[in-house]
């Protein structure tokens, strides 16, 4: 996993990086903060991927691949390097990943994505505890990432969610009344909806709303065709 950074007047390479450890990474998803740090989230293989004291989790969880959420501060200069100011897994003892990034203006994040795991760790008023049985589900996922919080403490939410069959989250944004709004696709038929049918296809999209003041679903939706709906 490589991360570029342009001087767009100049077209010069001001900062690049890798972030991983001795297996195989991907990432899927970043976000910008406004102190000039970079969110990013995605899988890993390695049990010695980096992490940071006192992070959620810094140990690998599963027999496959983990989520992981890290936060790096590019130092800019003639010796540029990368500060990786918060690190840690995330997931259960099979294969997940973060897909989708929010960050909310007082540090709070969330990850969207997909899990395999029975054991995806859940918590809070979560809208489902259970992984449908042979197939994934999409989860949300909120963190406080504080390492003064004791690791229990900084996950303030946690959620599958999905019907019967394959979900993913493949986009977030925050609405301006604080609620988070939820895209991706479903392979399923009894995907929560309240606008009518939930499947048209073999993959639809789904579109979800969540107060964050309570975390619930607020709003769900499958969407015609195997297209998924952007956020601007």
């Amino acid at each position: 996993m490589t991360r570029l950074r342009l001087d767009p007047a100049q077209e010069q390479l001001l900062y690049s990086t890798v972030l991983g450890g001795g297996s195989n990474e991907a990432a899927f998803a970043l976000a910008l903060t406004s102190g000039g740090g970079v969110w990013l989230t995605g899988y890993t293989w390695s049990a010695d991927f980096p992490t940071t004291p006192g992070a959620f989790n810094r140990s690998h969880s599963g027999r496959l691949a983990d989520g992981f959420l890290a936060l790096l501060k590019p130092e800019a200069g003639p010796e540029s390097q990368s500060q990786l100011v918060y690190s840690t897994f995330f997931g259960g003892l099979e294969w997940e990943s973060g897909t989708a990034l929010a960050v909310r203006d007082d540090g709070l994040v969330t990850i969207g994505g997909w899990t395999w795991s029975r054991n995806f760790p859940t918590a809070g008023p979560a809208l489902k505890t259970n992984l449908n049985e042979g197939d994934a589900d999409a989860f949300l996922f909120t963190i406080d990432p504080q390492p003064e919080l004791r690791p229990p403490e900084q996950l303030l939410y946690s959620t599958f969610f999905g019907g019967d069959s394959y979900e993913e989250v493949d986009g977030l944004a925050l609405a301006q009344n604080g609620r988070l709004v939820a895209t991706g696709l479903t392979a399923s038929s009894a995907f929560s909806n309240w606008l009518g049918p939930a499947s048209n296809g073999t993959l639809d999209a789904h579109l979800s709303s969540w107060d964050l003041r309570y975390p619930q679903a607020s709003f769900s939706a499958t969407l015609l065709g195997n297209y998924i709906v952007q956020f601007d």
